[in-house]
């Protein structure tokens, strides 16, 4: 069983250019690489006209002469993994291949995207937004939470059985999942019910505009004055807004005396357009309208 340690801000699914040809090798250790990024191997090794030989038993991977990425509890053949390192055009090809067993990775205090490969893994995003990645469909596995963790089963069995803590998406070759319904997704979901609808949960693409911009800083007050400038355009009145979101949320159109109450709320400056859309896609209402406690069960999806 290996263990990763992410340093910093890492994408463990980087396709960038890579040749593994070994540059340098000693008694203890080798390394392998293309600049900016190196691998070095360490380990018990004999060099011989015939290469090496010998037991790695882990890696550090380095950008810039900096630390990004350590690995420990290999036990790999270095002739193994010298023929791995040859024809790899990429780094995934190497850790999937490093990888393929039960292993336990753990992400750095920034954005992490994260994979474990084959096996029945353990990944721990710690902070930051981070993701983990899975090389099938979505519909080939099945995500379930389990109090405070995520279990991941693949049904074709190649990827075991995943227990993912403090990481807040999915990555599936068709599409992506948000778990984070606590957080930045339930937001982007709460708004989305408010404003484009209870429909628009199950708009990926919305889904996805709305959670690039909640991940990358943006308020959720700005996210609601943009998502209504969207749907009602620059010139729209309070009328507009308030018949919007109460028809989003209820179901119905305001009576006019609420209209007259909410419009009052926008005129004297007590609410922004913004912030009582805010209010409007907090209400339990709104949360029980785009189905909000089921979507905590299974992640809101998104491209």
């Amino acid at each position: 069983m290996a263990t990763v340690q992410l340093l910093s801000s890492t994408d463990m699914l980087n396709g960038e250019p890579w040749q593994g040809q070994v540059t340098s090798a000693s008694g203890s250790q080798f390394t392998a690489g293309t600049p900016p990024v190196a691998i070095t191997f360490t380990g018990s090794f004999a060099l011989s006209s015939a290469g090496l030989s010998g037991i790695v038993d882990g890696a550090v991977q380095t950008r810039n002469d900096v630390q990004q990425l350590l690995i420990s509890g290999l036990a790999e053949d270095a002739a193994a993994v010298q023929g791995v390192l040859a024809p790899a055009q990429s780094r995934p090809e190497l850790y999937a291949w490093l990888l393929r067993a039960d292993d336990t990775v753990t992400g750095s205090m920034q954005p992490d995207l994260l994979a474990g490969f084959r096996g029945t893994d353990t990944l721990d995003g710690g902070a930051g937004i981070d993701g983990a990645f899975y090389s099938g469909e979505r519909a080939g596995y099945q995500a379930t939470k389990t109090g405070g963790a995520w279990q991941v089963v693949d049904h074709s069995g190649l990827d075991g059985v995943d227990t993912l803590v403090n990481v807040e998406r999915l990555s599936f070759e068709d599409v992506s999942v948000a778990l984070d319904l606590e957080g930045n997704a339930g937001t982007v979901a709460r708004i989305l019910g408010a404003v484009f609808g209870r429909h628009a949960v199950a708009s990926t693409e919305l889904a996805g505009i709305g959670l690039r911009l909640a991940d990358t800083g943006t308020t959720a007050e700005a996210l609601v004055q943009l998502a209504l400038d969207h749907r009602l355009g620059p010139w729209h009145t309070t009328d507009d807004v308030v018949n919007l979101l109460y028809t989003n949320v209820t179901g119905t159109p305001p009576p006019q005396q609420q209209l007259a109450v909410y419009r009052g709320w926008l005129d004297s400056g007590l609410y922004s357009e913004a912030s009582l859309g805010l209010y409007a896609a907090q209400t339990g209402e709104n949360e029980a309208g785009i189905g909000l406690a089921g979507l905590a069960q299974t992640g809101l999806a998104f491209v």
